[in-house]
């Protein structure tokens, strides 16, 4: 999906300027952040797409989020994990469906409120940024 892959570009470049938690290292450890923002933009861009934040949890208690579109998993993070040297754009299953089981999945609308990283200003600053890219010729 040529959306998200421009924010994946975006990430990458300004990571270091990203104030949310954790998002100088993007892609680790910063997928809560990652997935809420990417999802949100998505769906503007897109408003009668089905969009969904998922989050799974490992046996082990460590947690892992991403989005899904219309059924097919986007996970921009998934390449902070051993074996795994690039994102997700478009896969019917999660490749670690096997070590995360999904343990929420809810409205991207609901997510993007929902979510604490930062304040509304930020948050809606950041969104105002993403959508402006992804209007760019």
């Amino acid at each position: 999906m040529i959306l998200a892959e421009k924010i994946y570009s975006f990430f990458c470049q300004y990571k270091d300027e990203i104030d949310l938690p954790w998002f100088s290292g993007f892609p680790k450890n910063c997928c809560e952040g990652a997935s809420v923002f990417l999802g949100k933009a998505i769906k503007e861009a897109i408003p009668n797409s089905n969009i969904f934040y998922v989050k799974g949890e490992s046996l082990d208690g460590d947690s892992h989020h991403w989005i899904e579109v219309n059924d097919s998993v986007i996970d921009i993070t998934i390449e902070q994990f051993e074996g795994i040297s690039s994102p997700v754009y478009s896969v019917v299953n999660h490749p670690l469906s096997n070590k995360f089981k999904i343990i929420q999945k809810i409205d991207i609308n609901t997510a993007f409120k929902e979510y604490d990283g930062t304040n509304d200003t930020y948050k809606n600053t950041l969104l105002v940024n993403l959508n402006y890219l992804l209007n760019e010729k």
